[in-house]
């Protein structure tokens, strides 16, 4: 059966965003599915497995396996531990390594979406994936009435999918 492994930055990530809530909530779409939240894992009705984490302790995954890998926000995981267990939870069945996430300048995510082929990499800005209408995206926007918003690289970057953008908060 296959087993998909989804990993953060961190563990913590998932209760603390909600996903692990959103996980749980799909999971009960799914007639004879059975989530496991102390171990952050779905196991699906032919056996297959959805298992979530984070790379906060890349030890953790040694001698674990996949058929598909989900790095999320792919340029905030420490990048050596990821490798050292991705590569070899990938191999031995032949799995998918798929990479996704907020555009942080041209850093590993960048690099990995300009060597995929064209029909393998995607980019979805605001705009394509009909999740925020134009009016809450312009309450995102920093303005004199909002001047806590999203500035213009800040907005490029987050809602935009720019690689080009800086990295906020970045320093060289």
């Amino acid at each position: 059966p296959p087993r998909v492994v989804h990993v953060l930055p961190a563990r913590v990530m998932w209760q603390r965003t909600g996903l692990w809530d959103k996980v749980t909530a799909a999971a009960k779409g799914i007639p004879g599915a059975v989530p496991m939240k102390s171990e952050m894992r779905v196991v699906l009705p032919n056996g297959g497995i959805y298992q979530c984490g984070g790379m906060d302790k890349p030890d953790n995954w040694l001698g674990g396996y996949a058929d598909e890998l989900i790095e999320d926000e792919a340029d905030d995981v420490i990048a050596s531990g990821l490798d050292m267990v991705a590569v070899p939870m990938l191999l031995a069945y032949q799995g998918t390594r798929i990479k996704i996430g907020t555009p942080k300048g041209k850093g590993r995510l960048a690099k990995a979406y300009n060597a995929a082929p064209s029909h393998a990499r995607f980019l979805l800005p605001w705009q394509a994936t009909g999740v925020y209408t134009a009016e809450e995206v312009a309450s995102m926007r920093q303005s004199p009435s909002n001047p806590d918003g999203l500035d213009e690289e800040e907005f490029a970057q987050e809602m935009e999918c720019s690689f080009t953008s800086p990295n906020a908060g970045s320093y060289y």
